[in-house]
């Protein structure tokens, strides 16, 4: 996720790469939880790497505070609720696309809500004991066992959040959309983040679900930003060893 990032001078003084580590780590955190069947707490891990990536696209926002920002990362700021987070990002022109032609808003929310449901035992279904069989308990202390139909949940699950992610991510820097040759032009010296490679690119388009591809292609071709990025590294020479 890193890579993924703007690296200009603006977004970086904001919240600097923090929410793309750490959401990258709960991401990484969850399958942990997944080898040790710990199966309820991978919806807690995977509800805060979706969270992160949406708070670090908001406050990277122009018209949201940057002293807000900053706040938040030194921890002197709560997180805001998800429903204050999408309203600002459906007012920009890529977010806007996406709700306007597929709900987008909507969707997110409900995927959100639904891992909140779990984290917040709303009911029998979302409970320790259904998600998370034991096979023996001591002293009322359980003892999780591999379960088939668990581990499947939790599969789905994160390939899901990684794919709303990546939804996340491609509206936020539609640059990510277009492979660009940045070892050919840069070598080890290129930008902090914010481009993918070609192989990078592809991965991204196939994570992104098809009923998006359509909306994302007239991104591509349309955003004002993914054209100068194109046009600025393709036309760059090629870098030759020296620094």
């Amino acid at each position: 996720m890193l890579d993924c990032m703007r690296s200009d001078y603006d977004s970086l003084g904001r919240v600097w790469l923090f929410p793309a580590t750490e959401a990258a780590d709960e991401l990484g955190e969850s399958i942990n939880r997944i080898f040790q069947c710990a199966y309820k707490s991978v919806r807690d891990n995977l509800r805060r790497a979706l969270e992160l990536a949406l708070v670090g696209v908001y406050f990277s926002l122009s018209h949201i505070s940057a002293d807000d920002a900053k706040k938040w990362l030194s921890s002197e700021r709560q997180t805001p609720f998800i429903s204050r987070l999408l309203k600002p990002l459906c007012k920009t022109v890529n977010f806007k696309s996406l709700a306007d032609q597929h709900q987008w808003h909507e969707k997110i929310q409900s995927f959100y809500w639904g891992l909140c449901d779990t984290i917040h035992t709303r009911g029998r279904i979302h409970s320790l004991r259904e998600l998370q069989p034991a096979h023996s308990r001591i002293n009322g202390v359980a003892l999780p066992e591999f379960n088939e139909e668990s581990l499947a949940s939790c599969l789905d699950l994160f390939i899901m959040t990684v794919r709303n992610i990546s939804i996340i991510l491609a509206a936020y820097n539609p640059v990510l959309l277009v492979g660009l040759p940045m070892v050919q032009k840069f070598g080890p010296d290129g930008p902090l983040s914010g481009f993918f490679e070609y192989d990078q690119s592809d991965r991204i388009w196939r994570l992104i679900p098809k009923e998006f591809h359509q909306a994302f292609k007239t991104i591509e071709k349309q955003d004002e930003d993914v054209i100068s990025a194109k046009d600025w590294v393709e036309n760059l020479p090629d870098w030759n060893g020296r620094t």
